[in-house]
């Protein structure tokens, strides 16, 4: 008895190795924005469903200076982050680059609000 329960064991185990190491099996699915009219922009439709999103956003240097939406959170249509990438945070940002090991935080809007983007929100 034992010894079928370490083999049903061992199987399973295996099992679940030969799926992790199938190609493209921890790779995650980019996220993607959910089904809109990607005809209009970004600011048109999150004005009228994120009104304060979109207020604190333009009242932030990247409002400020026009960086765009999908500076940040990507085209929505192929790659979306809903909340922002820290690769594309050192796109512009590269002088800035932290090292998050002694860092307060593990990545930049842990000391970042979002989208005012004000200096160490902790």
């Amino acid at each position: 008895m034992k010894l079928k329960y370490s083999i049903g064991l061992f199987v399973m185990g295996l099992l679940v190795l030969f799926a992790f190491a199938q190609p493209g099996a921890t790779e995650q699915e980019p996220q993607k924005h959910m089904k809109v009219d990607f005809s209009q922009s970004c600011t048109e439709c999150h004005t009228e469903m994120t009104p304060d999103v979109v207020a604190v956003w333009q009242e932030s240097r990247h409002g400020e200076t026009s960086v765009k939406c999908y500076v940040c959170h990507g085209d929505g249509e192929v790659e979306f982050s809903a909340n922002g990438d820290d690769e594309r945070c050192s796109g512009c940002h590269g002088d800035k680059v932290v090292d998050f090991a002694k860092a307060p935080g593990d990545r930049c809007f842990d000391c970042h609000d979002g989208h005012s983007l004000k200096f160490h929100q902790n």
